[in-house]
């Protein structure tokens, strides 16, 4: 976790994770308070530039690199289904089994077999973005914002989902498509969301990659209106494997080619304050934050906290394989809540609604964030192959496949 700390006497400390960012580059920003007293605070580095922000997030990359390298042990591999994938043949391409996934994944999530502690990394153009799936924003706006009226959101959300499902459940069983890209027929459904989300659908789904430097390239303007000169943006960070430290056991972890979902349950948010207290020894830390934040009892997150990943299905959409794409899923559709929120779940006033937010509050809270000022110009490295030519290439098929596919069924 990337988690920085500012002391009553303007002193700077980390969770012992991470080193701190050279003194004299960055500037800090407060994000909140961590002690009752309000005299320590969680802050996050301001680097001068998105290349800054990206060479420091890559020295954190490289410590896990080298700890992996000097034998700590693992119990598992990150992304498992990703690999198991090619060994099984579930895609037909012309190379070898392995070679995608070595060439796209290997040094991010693993390095000569052994784990490396998964990085995941996500680039808003500005710093007020709340880290919402394009679902939980229908729900913010009526249920936080006050824009529309709960009813409205909640109608909203649901014109949203079906539509979304009804691209999930079809698209990839049309027999055009079928012909164009006969892939799609053997997809799983993670594999079918995680498409859906990429190109433009609604979802619980957050777009994330393993390679900050593609981040930068997305927080710059990749595909937004250009950002002004000296604007703030930021990066948001998962760490996997923290929250698993976080959350105070080892989650249950469900295994498909291209998705893995972690289960923990139930959440104990006083544990969580002991556990994150750690960090700084001495000092209480409460990382969930200040109340005024967010409000809700610790019994609403009795039945369990979800995480969800969902991979790029394979070289056969290109763009997604290009973009290192990795979807996190910080909450389970309202089809998958537990038996006593799922009951009545459409109806208004029902908890969980609530439920689904202020866990999804809670996951962003146990996310780190990193800043950078706006240079106005968007930050590519061609060397590296991130360039808008080969992140969103205008020449993409699959895209154009799902563009024509939308409008003969009027999903548009």
């Amino acid at each position: 976790m990337i988690a920085i700390f500012q002391l009553p006497d303007d002193q700077f400390v980390t969770d012992g994770r991470v080193r701190l960012p050279e003194q004299g580059s960055v500037n800090w920003r407060r994000e909140y308070p961590v002690d009752e007293a309000k005299t320590i605070y969680r802050v996050a580095p301001i680097f001068p530039d998105a290349a800054s922000a990206v060479a420091w997030l890559e020295t954190i990359i490289e410590d896990r690199r080298q700890d992996a390298l000097e034998g700590m042990p693992r119990e598992r591999l990150p992304f498992g289904g990703l690999g198991s994938a090619y060994e099984k043949g579930f895609f037909e391409h012309n190379q070898p089994p392995g070679i995608g996934y070595t060439h796209q994944y290997e040094g991010y999530l693993q390095i000569e077999g052994q784990r490396l502690e998964s990085l995941l990394f996500r680039g808003d153009i500005s710093a007020s973005y709340r880290l919402m799936p394009t679902h939980s924003r229908y729900l913010l706006s009526g249920f936080v914002d006050g824009a529309v009226s709960r009813a409205e959101a909640i109608e909203a959300l649901h014109a949203a989902g079906s539509r979304t499902s009804s691209f999930v459940e079809n698209f990839f069983l049309d027999r055009d498509v079928q012909k164009q890209f006969p892939f799609v027929k053997g997809l799983p459904i993670s594999n079918r969301a995680a498409i859906a989300r990429h190109y433009g659908f609604s979802s619980w789904i957050l777009d994330f990659t393993v390679d900050p430097a593609i981040a930068a390239f997305f927080a710059t303007g990749a595909d937004a209106t250009p950002p002004k000169n000296g604007e703030l943006g930021s990066f948001w960070v998962v760490d996997e494997s923290y929250l698993e430290e976080l959350l105070g056991e080892k989650p249950f972890i469900e295994l498909n080619p291209g998705h893995e979902s972690r289960m923990w349950g139930p959440v104990d948010i006083a544990t969580m304050r002991v556990q994150a207290g750690r960090d700084l020894e001495k000092w209480y830390i409460n990382r969930v934050g200040a109340p005024d934040f967010w409000d809700f009892q610790a019994a609403e997150l009795d039945e369990g906290f979800y995480l969800g990943l969902h991979y790029a299905p394979g070289l056969e959409v290109e763009r997604m394989w290009q973009q290192k794409w990795c979807g996190v899923e910080p909450f389970p559709p309202i089809g998958d809540l537990p038996p006593a929120l799922r009951k009545g779940a459409r109806q208004l006033g029902d908890p969980s609604y609530e439920y689904i937010l202020n866990t999804q509050f809670l996951f962003q809270r146990l996310c780190s964030r990193v800043y950078f000022k706006q240079s106005g110009k968007l930050f590519e490295l061609p060397e590296r192959g991130i360039t808008a030519a080969k992140l969103l290439p205008r020449d993409d098929d699959f895209l154009m496949c799902v563009e024509n596919y939308n409008k003969r069924q009027g999903l548009t």
